[in-house]
């Protein structure tokens, strides 16, 4: 049977019930107004954080053809959901649930009837007498006669945002019926506290997050009322003569992401609450409104994801790159000092090469005179040489000079010899023959001595005594004769001998000056090879002295660039890469999460499997006044 709304009975009732909601009306319109305001700040508050959409025509799209998530998308981009659900909640000041009220509205679907699903008590159309039927366990069938279905009932459930108002005046918490026409110094605070949670698999692991839900807290602040007012997490707007104070958070956004778990994020604040600060004179408070709302991360698209993921690893990439580059610029440091030691090296050579070829330059110098003095010398011995080559070269090879021939002579002799005892004639002319002419001149005397010997025989006996002491001398002579020619064939052949000797030492003194000449002009040339050479090492010096200042400054600068290569590393590529390392993956994971719960949480009162739909809560809290 379809069940009808009930009308209360009674006219006094009736006029009643008019005259309330006449008041609700008024209330209801300026609070329209202050949430309204609130909402053009909001939107003036997050632009630019998602594409503008597409205006579509409002048309029932057609089921057939589509999957869920197509349904899904097609609704967000026109807004036209199955079922959409406006929750009311009254509460007190301190923000305490009293009354839930859920306004709903059905699309048409262009047939008899429109399935729904709900959980709400006291269901009643509110903009038409289509009736609907139950199926016992939730299941309501409407009548569909071509327009949307508007109903409201109240619910009992619990919020999946819960939320809280306190105060303190003057730095003390008081109670909101207490502040009611006080002065001083006032703060205000909203807490949310996220309790729909979901848990979702993400790439094989369960991640329990809570669906994110954007909460706006307006106030209207009048200026008779409230003055030097502060907001922290949210905005001030000016309404005409009224100020509203808007106030945004984003309940268990924080604690799904994990920001506080992980190093690199655990400064990033995600705002959960709003603070009002002011100067307040008789204070009063018509009533605060908070809108909840899910689909937070309506607008983003998962696949973005995918680019911070190929980020990570090239990040994983750039650390190992960035490691390899410090170990490189270590070696390279090594390196250096290595070269530093190895040039330490060559430049003390070059100090022992500068003193050695300095050295060198003295020795050759001292070397140039001793050859000079050496080829004088070796002048002189050659022109001796040539002198007694020349002295040898004229004189007669047997050693003996010519001896003057002649009867005078031989007459002479034999008149000496006659006169008895004329030998030294015959001895001075012997100083003048040879050796052969001697023996000659010997044997001639003989002779003589003979035929004198004879002469006497008989005769005088001092003669005969004479002749016979000449016999002994000339026997005597004979044996001096024959020593001599044997030593003056000796000497004579001796002096030959040393011709020749002389003649080669001649020769060879030749050779040895000429050598010495050549070898003074290649000593000169050599000292002269030594002065360039010691000039040139006296440049390397100075060029290696110039290479180990550039040297240190070289050190110092590679030690600078692997001192800023390394803190480049620590503090840049390594923190770069621990950010975009297990905490972003981690952090990205729950964001696919988050964006799987945000699209999860369409309604509040129940909806039918299969159906799109969308849900906003409306929180009002009661006045404070006298």
């Amino acid at each position: 049977m379809w069940n009808r709304p009930r009308v209360p009975a009674g006219t006094g009732q009736l006029e009643r019930r008019e005259s309330m909601r006449n008041r609700m009306q008024n209330n209801r319109q300026k609070r329209k107004w202050a949430i309204l305001a609130a909402t053009l700040a909001v939107s003036m508050l997050f632009s630019g954080c998602g594409e503008k959409k597409e205006t579509v025509p409002d048309v029932v799209f057609a089921n057939e053809g589509q999957t869920y998530q197509e349904k899904v998308e097609r609704a967000a981009q026109t807004g036209t959901f199955d079922k959409e659900e406006n929750v009311q909640v009254e509460a007190d000041a301190s923000g305490r649930v009293k009354k839930i009220t859920v306004e709903t509205r059905l699309r048409t679907g262009g047939g008899e009837q429109i399935e729904d699903y709900s959980v709400l008590h006291d269901i009643k159309n509110t903009e038409g007498d289509e009736e609907f039927r139950t199926a016992g366990d939730g299941t309501l069938f409407w009548e569909d006669r071509g327009e949307d279905i508007h109903y409201e009932g109240t619910s009992t459930e619990a919020l999946p945002v819960e939320m809280q108002i306190s105060y303190e005046l003057n730095g003390k918490k008081v109670a909101p019926k207490d502040l009611a026409g006080q002065s001083g110094k006032l703060k205000m605070r909203f807490d949310y506290v996220n309790r729909a949670k979901k848990t979702v698999p993400v790439k094989g692991k369960d991640i329990e997050v809570c669906v994110p839900f954007t909460v706006l807290s307006m106030v209207v602040l009048p200026e008779n009322v409230f003055s030097e007012v502060e907001i922290e997490n949210g905005k001030l707007l000016s309404m005409g003569e009224e100020r509203i104070a808007v106030g945004y958070a984003f309940p268990g956004l924080a604690e799904s992401l994990k920001l506080s778990e992980m190093e690199d994020f655990e400064d990033i604040e995600i705002p959960d609450y709003v603070e009002i600060t002011a100067q307040v004179t008789d204070f009063e408070l018509d009533f605060t409104a908070t809108v909840i709302t899910p689909g937070l991360l309506e607008d983003f698209d998962p696949d973005d994801l995918k680019d911070i993921e190929e980020m990570i690893d090239d990040m994983d990439e750039l650390r190992d790159a960035s490691k390899e580059l410090v170990d490189g610029t270590k070696e390279l440091s090594d390196g250096v000092g290595e070269f530093g030691d190895y040039l330490q090296e060559y430049v003390d050579a070059m100090d022992e090469l500068k003193s050695g070829t300095h050295e060198l330059v003295d020795g050759v110098d001292q070397l140039a005179i001793y050859a000079s003095k050496l080829t004088d010398g070796a002048k002189g011995l050659q022109q001796g040489l040539g002198a007694l080559q020349q002295g040898l070269s004229g004189t007669d090879a047997a050693g003996t000079g010519t001896v003057p021939q002649g009867d005078a002579g031989s007459g002479a002799a034999a008149d000496s010899a006659g006169a008895g005892g004329d030998m030294t004639g015959s001895g001075a002319a012997a100083d003048g023959v040879d050796a052969e002419q001697l023996q000659a001149l010997l044997a001639d005397m003989s002779a003589r001595l003979e035929n004198l010997e004879s002469s006497v025989s008989g005769g005088d006996a001092g003669a005969q005594a004479d002749v016979a002491v000449l016999k002994q001398e000339m026997a005597m002579l004979q044996a001096y004769a024959g020593t001599l020619t044997e030593t003056m064939t000796a000497a004579a052949k001796a002096q030959g001998e040393l011709g020749k000797v002389v003649g080669q030492l001649a020769e060879g003194s030749k050779q040895l000056t000429q050598g010495l000449q050549a070898f003074n002009e290649g000593i000169h040339k050599l000292y002269e090879g030594t002065e360039a050479l010691d000039d040139g090492t006296g440049k390397i010096q100075d060029a290696g002295k110039e290479l180990r200042d550039g040297y240190d400054e070289l050190i110092d600068g590679v030690g600078e660039f692997r001192d800023g290569v390394k803190k480049f590393d620590e503090e840049g590529i390594q923190k770069l890469a621990d950010l975009a390392g297990e905490d972003l993956q981690n952090l990205v994971d729950r964001v696919r999460a988050l964006k799987e719960a945000d699209g999860s949480y369409i309604n509040f009162g129940g909806i039918t499997p299969g159906k799109t739909g969308s849900v906003r809560f409306i929180i009002e809290t009661e006045e404070i006044k006298k």
